[in-house]
């Protein structure tokens, strides 16, 4: 039974001094301006912690509403919706890569001022995976309603 239980513990200790940590480098090409967003592949992975606006998600609130400036010609046709924008948030918590990927019918201004809205955000706090910092792409609708 001695023998044993030092088998399996033998057994054990191997799987668990098994694992590599080593992060391997995975190479990138830039997509073209005009790539729809669908025929881009991101070769991140969800982070174990995903990014997170600085103050969280009520002052990222805070802050499109203060900076939200409603385009003239929406707001003329009395057009609203949501227009999701699609991002990567770098490990240095830069924002990159912004896409439109749904747009709001009958409002394209409402697609420039999402954008607009995203390139001016502060840096976030990066994605993590375990202890490493890692690039992840974030979705964001961003809801445009008249009052």
């Amino acid at each position: 039974m001695k023998k044993i239980f030092v088998f399996a513990l033998l057994i054990i200790s191997t799987f668990c001094f098994a694992q590599n940590n080593k992060r391997g480098t995975i190479k990138v090409k830039k997509a073209k301006k005009d790539t729809p967003v669908s025929q881009i592949v991101l070769p991140y992975t969800t982070a174990t912690q995903m990014p997170m606006f600085p103050g969280g998600q009520a002052e990222m609130i805070k802050f499109i509403n203060k900076n939200m400036n409603y385009p003239e010609a929406e707001k003329q046709a009395n057009v609203q919706g949501t227009v999701f924008v699609t991002f990567i948030v770098e490990t240095n918590g830069s924002i990159t890569n912004s896409r439109i990927t749904r747009k709001t019918p009958n409002g394209p201004g409402l697609d420039k001022e999402a954008l607009r809205l995203i390139s001016i955000m502060p840096k976030w706090i990066p994605g993590q995976n375990g202890s490493y910092l890692e690039a992840t792409p974030f979705s964001l609708p961003i809801k445009f309603i008249l009052k």
